[in-house]
């Protein structure tokens, strides 16, 4: 990774996902000292609340787009798109891959139904739906809770990286939460889905981000030193 680019986190940006994804990656390319032409390779994921790979490349201008992801799904699927674009670079398919992420995730289409603008169902969602399984925190406090009973973690572990996450963003002037907390802080929030707290969970925000990737050898030429991805992993199945 020899670059990183990234908007503002406002709760409405007033422009749409295409100008916010083309803002991330115009910064994260001159992050790197590279130029939009460098670029032959796009990766990106969502739940169709994005712009695509094959649609942004013609507004950057990329004149040979020689690999694109554009993976449905969310959360982890963040990492994974990393990967793959390493492997692209890696096998020689494409030689400056860009990840980028652009949502109006707060303006537009958020998680908890309140939307602007329609979005597509996940295909299981006739299965949760019915006993109220419907948003990421009930979801995930599925696969807290079976940690919980395998490995004995508590409340307060949970806590612990709630107040890290916050004590992380008190330096990131684009963080929208930057006041303190503790975990009595924590532990005084109300329940969202056990064992969820408020506290636990992430504000729903505009923004894109994206970083570029290209080869240990071209990295070498580049302004930063580079972050490099030595490997990557995917899993799936049952999660308990």
């Amino acid at each position: 990774i020899v670059g990183i680019g990234c908007t503002e986190f406002p709760k409405d940006s007033g422009v749409s996902t295409f100008a916010l994804a083309t803002r991330a990656i115009r910064a994260a390319i001159a992050d790197a000292g590279l130029e939009l032409e460098d670029i032959d390779g796009l990766c990106t994921y969502g739940t169709s609340d994005s712009v695509s790979p094959n649609l942004l490349a013609q507004a950057l201008g990329i004149q040979s787009l020689n690999y694109y992801v554009d993976q449905y799904l969310g959360g982890s699927v963040s990492m994974s798109i990393i990967g793959q674009a390493t492997l692209a670079v890696s096998a020689g398919v494409a030689d400056c891959v860009v990840c980028y992420r652009a949502i109006n995730g707060r303006s537009e289409l958020r998680k908890n139904g309140a939307n602007s603008s329609p979005a597509r169902a996940p295909w299981d969602i006739q299965f949760k739906m019915p006993s109220g399984y419907m948003v990421p925190a009930q979801e995930m406090a599925m696969n807290a809770r079976a940690h919980m009973l395998r490995y004995g973690t508590q409340s307060e572990d949970l806590g612990r990286i709630a107040v890290l996450s916050r004590t992380n963003a008190l330096d990131n002037e684009r963080a929208m939460m930057r006041k303190p907390i503790t975990l009595d802080d924590y532990m005084a929030s109300e329940w969202i889905a056990e064992p969820f707290h408020k506290l636990d969970c992430c504000l729903e925000t505009d923004g894109a981000v994206a970083v570029v990737i290209v080869n240990a050898e071209r990295a070498r030429d580049l302004p930063h030193r580079p972050v490099l991805i030595q490997g990557a992993a995917w899993g799936g199945g049952i999660s308990i």
